[in-house]
């Protein structure tokens, strides 16, 4: 694990969240942790926060920090619509709102959906909460959203029964990232869809995360505030730039060169 994601990892609020696990550890099998001794769990989140573009290479993953800046999104409270950034999920919390709404990100192709997602995923360590990470890409014939979602405790717990999985389900300290909802193939899109209002439904303390493009299916669901997207502005490019390009003769050509294109 590198150094920026072991910082994220170990420096957060892993162990807050625990505190409300440690009943259903004991009354699950005694042993069973979600520490930062888990090496499954660490090695889980430590994959969110690690991914593969096109300008580093395919073949040559990085992390997160190396390149992310935090984008504008645009939501509405009643008829007002505000723009800001979005540091983390509390963002998008009214000061009144007590309650934690599901989240609908959208944003058009390329736009930076799934690394915000991944992003945001990370930041719910730092009050206290497992983020667990699912891609709907991967449901096909074999494998459905609750079968995903199940093979993901799986492997964290080992042999956790369907009830102490709906215990931590239920927890309140488990947010549910399902990234790419327009990637999910249209042949599993009406069960899928019901497992989504299965969640919402039986599990009222568990905070579900969606991303998707514009105008599909998940945009009209109701139990979900939607929030978007938008492109990077000329302060969000310039900052990309001064992670991305070390050079600095090269870095302030481009930086001219955005300029003088905006």
């Amino acid at each position: 694990m590198t150094a920026a994601i072991s910082a994220i990892i170990t420096s957060t609020g892993i162990n807050l969240a625990l505190k409300s696990f440690k009943p259903l550890y004991n009354s699950i099998k005694k042993g069973y942790s979600f520490s930062i001794h888990n090496s499954k769990l660490i090695h889980s989140l430590h994959n969110i926060g690690t991914v593969k573009t096109l300008f580093f290479g395919a073949n040559h993953p990085v992390e997160l920090n190396d390149f992310f800046i935090n984008p504008n999104i645009q939501l509405e409270y009643g008829n007002k619509k505000t723009i800001q950034k979005i540091k983390s999920l509390n963002d998008l919390y009214q000061n009144n709102d007590a309650s934690q709404p599901n989240i609908l990100i959208t944003g058009t192709v390329g736009q930076g959906k799934s690394i915000l997602m991944r992003y945001l995923a990370l930041q719910e360590l730092s009050y206290g909460k497992i983020p667990l990470f699912i891609e709907f890409k991967y449901i096909n014939g074999k494998n459905t959203l609750e079968k995903l979602i199940d093979e993901v405790f799986q492997n964290w717990l080992e042999q956790a029964s369907k009830e102490n999985i709906k215990s931590l389900l239920n927890s309140g300290n488990i947010t549910l990232f399902l990234d790419a909802f327009d990637e999910l193939p249209a042949e599993h899109l009406t069960v899928t869809m019901q497992a989504i209002d299965m969640y919402c439904r039986d599990f009222p303390n568990l905070q579900i995360v969606i991303s998707s493009r514009p105008d599909h299916n998940i945009s009209q669901h109701a139990q979900f505030k939607s929030i978007s997207l938008l492109p990077y502005g000329l302060d969000e490019q310039n900052a990309l730039l001064d992670k991305l390009v070390s050079d600095q003769e090269s870095r302030q050509l481009l930086h001219q060169q955005i300029e003088a294109s905006d």
